[in-house]
């Protein structure tokens, strides 16, 4: 089933001739809309980049982009994962485009599959979180099926995007070609000087121009390391990076608790930033990352309120199903939340997060448990 549906995908990538890539703006969704449009550049296809932020998970949010690039053939929607109801929706109003819907996200897959729609999900179709690897990872072998061992030297991309979502280890093929061209980057849970110059220039443009990341820098990572460190963009990008992540970490250490199994760290603006970096010191923790959420454009007061009462959450560790125990914590107590095995998220009420830390405390107790 899952080299049928890739064989699909592939043949698609080759028969047609205008994308539409729309993806995530994490470090997954970033490397694997570089690798994709790597390919789909290589192939001499016409390719648009848009590059999701939180607030577009709605159906209009897609369809007003779909909209705006009606020239596209195909819509490949990768690491952005919109709801089965409005993915199928989107599918049968734009029946005359193509879907590649591949992400790493859902558990199920939907009966009722529009024939314009393919439908590719890691996790729904290995059934097994320990098998599911990142939306980077799938890219790449979409990529390697297409050129052969030429495209090993874009599992750099992969790393990354794997390394952000904290699913280095996941998949034997993609680690084999990583360490084949790439010899001593990775070795088990660690990484190497060399690779986290490269995860420099990607958490660099985290803060902005993720577009240009994606359509320039990420190609160059592996094609001409020179150029990148030559490009004024790149230098003010990293620059900024060590400045905001360097008042991060000093908030970060200053407002650091510790509650049986949780590390409970608020950050100052960006709790993405410092959960994944910081998680590898707490191998046997869970850390909870909360920052106040960022003031709406139009600072109403009506828009004021809606945030005020509300935290930003990110989760990382191993201890527990952090993915699930965020979704069935939102379930329990409102707003949102979700994500991997390892690394997730949501937003809860600011009243909620001790109740979070108690919630996680208990699920990483009742898992001791059942363990003896």
């Amino acid at each position: 089933m899952e080299e049928q549906i890739l064989k699909t995908i592939i043949n698609t990538i080759k028969e047609k001739d205008n994308f539409l890539i729309i993806a995530d703006n994490d470090g997954d969704g970033l490397n694997s809309a570089a690798i994709l449009r790597i390919i789909l550049k290589k192939l001499r296809k016409n390719v648009k980049i848009h590059i999701t932020v939180r607030s577009e998970l709605d159906y209009s949010s897609f369809y007003k982009v779909i909209r705006k690039n009606k020239n596209k053939d195909v819509i490949i929607i990768i690491d952005r994962p919109i709801k089965d109801d409005d993915l199928i929706k989107l599918a049968e109003n734009f029946e005359s485009k193509i879907f590649l819907y591949i992400d790493h996200h859902k558990r199920e897959i939907p009966s009722n599959i529009p024939k314009n729609l393919v439908y590719y999900d890691i996790r729904a179709i290995k059934k097994d979180d320990k098998l599911v690897y990142p939306c980077a990872v799938i890219a790449y072998k979409i990529g390697k099926r297409i050129f052969g061992d030429k495209f090993k030297k874009y599992s750099l991309l992969a790393a990354l995007g794997a390394y952000t979502d904290m699913m280095f280890g996941r998949d034997k093929e993609f680690l084999e070609d990583l360490n084949e061209v790439y010899p001593g980057l990775y070795k088990e849970d660690t990484v190497t000087l060399p690779f986290l110059v490269a995860l420099d220039v990607l958490l660099g443009f985290y803060l902005k121009d993720l577009n240009y990341y994606v359509e320039k820098v990420a190609e160059n990572l592996v094609e001409n390391i020179l150029e990148v460190y030559s490009d004024k963009k790149v230098i003010k990008a990293i620059k900024n990076y060590y400045k905001v992540i360097t008042d991060e970490y000093s908030h970060a250490y200053e407002n650091m608790e510790f509650f049986g199994n949780v590390v409970l760290i608020k950050a100052k603006n960006r709790a993405r930033l410092v959960a994944t970096p910081i998680a590898p010191y707490f191998k046997n923790k869970i850390v909870v990352v909360y920052k106040e959420l960022e003031k709406p454009p139009l600072d109403t007061i009506k828009s004021i309120l809606r945030i005020q009462d509300k935290y930003k959450i990110s989760v990382r560790g191993k201890l527990i199903d952090v993915g699930l125990a965020m979704k069935e914590f939102a379930e329990k107590y409102g707003i949102q939340g979700g994500g991997h095995p390892t690394a997730a998220g949501g937003i809860i009420y600011k009243r909620d997060l001790h109740k979070l830390v108690d919630f996680l405390n208990e699920k990483c107790l009742k898992k001791k448990k059942e363990s003896f």
